[in-house]
């Protein structure tokens, strides 16, 4: 059937605050979920250019489109919810933010996805504080990078692309 050969693209997520850098696989057919088979990396700040553009291009490669009836636990809503709450008390704890409004303030937000022969990465805004949905608008600043550069080339031009659009 040609829905068994649906596929996406390879995605990640970054997740970025002045405490860390946090890159994970993002997979899926009909949705984006962080894959808990998937990579979750946690670099400090300051990590060498080199480790970050190594992070996201194994992000990437673990992205994956399983179909719902091959990985149910992927799609499952409340399961989502589980690692979701996890994830995000252990960065709470992890680097020291008494609140969820304290960390997410101060985040940046950037979509990965590879595509023929770069990687698009759309920086969101976040929507809603408490439900800590995030948003995008034509308007919103996107990063390409061709696939041919090297880990370092493209750990700069993350770190340039969030300095150049620090959440003030």
């Amino acid at each position: 059937m040609w829905f068994s050969k649906l596929k996406r693209p390879p995605r990640a997520a970054l997740y970025a605050t002045p405490k860390f850098l946090n890159f994970k696989t993002v997979s899926g057919i009909d949705m984006s979920i962080d894959d808990p088979k998937g990579q979750n990396i946690v670099l400090p700040p300051d990590a060498d250019v080199t480790v970050i553009g190594e992070s996201l291009t194994a992000c990437l490669k673990a992205s994956r489109s399983p179909r719902r009836s091959r990985d149910p636990d992927l799609y499952h809503y409340r399961e989502t919810e589980k690692r979701y709450k996890v994830w995000r008390g252990d960065l709470m704890a992890r680097h020291n933010y008494k609140t969820q409004k304290a960390m997410f303030s101060v985040m940046q937000f950037i979509n990965f996805e590879q595509a023929d022969n770069y990687i698009r990465g759309e920086k969101m805004k976040i929507a809603n504080l408490h439900k800590q949905s995030w948003t995008r608008s034509e308007t919103d600043p996107v990063l390409n990078i061709h696939n041919d550069l090297s880990s370092n080339e493209i750990g700069t031009k993350i770190l340039d692309f969030l300095a150049a659009h620090a959440r003030r």
